[in-house]
């Protein structure tokens, strides 16, 4: 229908039209990505400063449609550069290791990167919400870990018996063991996060009710998961309409 599930790993129409901006796969996002961080040096009328919070965000982004990839496929191919109509990906597809190991890469040089600030301010949420921080990426970072440290994941058994076991062989869709260090690298994940928060004021925290009601605390709920400008939410997502409140959606069709 109209919906395009960002899952999707292919454009509407198939290989034929991959052109399609309406709807498309997570790799022209990939594409996207690669083409800013590969020429936005090139871009005269921007400062260095610019340019390299630029780069941080799409490293992000590009993450994270390595992680909604991971959900459905575990291994994918590493992209990591635009390719050219003559480019081959030789590579194929890489171990679940090294898939989580590049996108887990990207965060950590999105969050070294000085330009790329915790929060956005208060002039910058008027008018571009939703854009990546150090924060985000943190978020980013733990959910990631998170997922494949979960036992359809990491275990000492693959999750799927049923043959082929090509990718079960291949490494493709489990680590090939259980390491508990991975359940620490989430710890140490969320550790990171709550540090910089502390040093940034603790400028995330959750939304509390103003009083003890369950108008109060639903209102609390809402206020969360929808309304600009609040410190509960690490990367906020707004389609189309700029609302603040539910209530001011039409026929609440979101």
């Amino acid at each position: 229908g109209w919906v395009q599930s960002r899952f999707a790993f292919i454009s509407q129409g198939g290989i034929q039209n991959m052109s399609n901006q309406s709807k498309r796969s997570i790799w022209n996002c990939v594409r996207d990505c690669e083409l800013l961080i590969d020429n936005v040096d090139r871009v005269p009328d921007m400062t260095n400063a610019e340019k390299a919070r630029f780069k941080a965000e799409a490293k992000v982004i590009l993450a994270s449609k390595y992680l909604d990839g991971i959900r459905h496929f575990g291994a994918l191919p590493i992209v990591d550069h635009a390719f050219k109509g003559e480019d081959q990906l030789e590579s194929g597809r890489a171990t679940l290791e090294e898939t989580v190991d590049f996108a887990v890469g990207l965060i950590d040089e999105a969050v070294a990167e000085p330009n790329l600030p915790w929060n956005l301010t208060a002039s910058e949420i008027a008018t571009w919400e939703g854009r990546i921080t150090k924060a985000s990426a943190l978020g980013l970072k733990a959910k990631l870990l998170d997922y494949v440290a979960s036992p359809i994941f990491n275990n000492s058994q693959p999750y799927c018996s049923a043959e082929p076991q090509d990718a079960v062989e291949a490494r493709q869709v489990w680590y090939g063991n259980y390491d508990v260090k991975r359940w620490q690298a989430v710890v140490d994940a969320c550790e990171e996060f709550f540090r910089m928060n502390a040093a940034n004021g603790d400028y995330y925290q959750l939304i509390t009710a103003t009083d003890n009601t369950e108008e109060a605390y639903r209102l609390a709920f809402r206020k969360a998961y929808r309304s600009r400008d609040n410190r509960e939410a690490l990367l906020s997502i707004h389609d189309r309409v700029y609302m603040k409140e539910w209530d001011q959606c039409p026929a609440n069709v979101w």
